[in-house]
């Protein structure tokens, strides 16, 4: 059986999978401005991280960690999704995909889960960062 997260936990998983993914997208890519903004996005995911980390923290709880297995799998596929095209289109639809899920994840988490003030506040920065992401890559598809 799988372990209930808290929304803190939900928001450094979260965060942690784009940490990961947006560098990726960004070593296959070959436009400077397009790479600037993969950097600028991944920045706002490192902010938002260290502060669910911290705050996980100082309430005595340690960060929880996708398994190896989901990590090797996540970098296998976005691999293969851009093997033959890694086009700007391409990796903005690839990023545009990966918010959508993160975008996913924390509306549950806001509907399902009773969390102090603060920590939905964080939720909600997510989820509006999130929002602008998908806006900010819609221009380049």
């Amino acid at each position: 059986m799988s372990r209930q997260f808290s929304i803190l936990e939900d928001i450094c998983l979260n965060s942690a999978r784009r940490i990961q993914h947006i560098p990726m997208l960004a070593a296959r890519c070959e436009d400077t401005r397009f790479t600037g903004i993969l950097k600028k996005q991944w920045e706002e995911y490192c902010g938002i991280h260290e502060e669910a980390r911290k705050l996980l923290s100082w309430k005595g709880g340690g960060q929880p960690q996708d398994s190896e297995f989901s990590r090797v799998t996540a970098q296998a596929a976005t691999n293969f999704r851009t093997l033959t095209d890694h086009s700007v289109s391409r990796l903005a639809e690839l990023r545009i995909q990966d918010s959508s899920q993160g975008l996913t994840d924390v509306i549950r988490s806001l509907h399902q889960k009773q969390a102090p003030e603060a920590e939905r506040q964080l939720a909600e920065r997510l989820r509006s960062l999130e929002e602008a992401h998908i806006r900010e890559m819609r221009e380049y598809l």
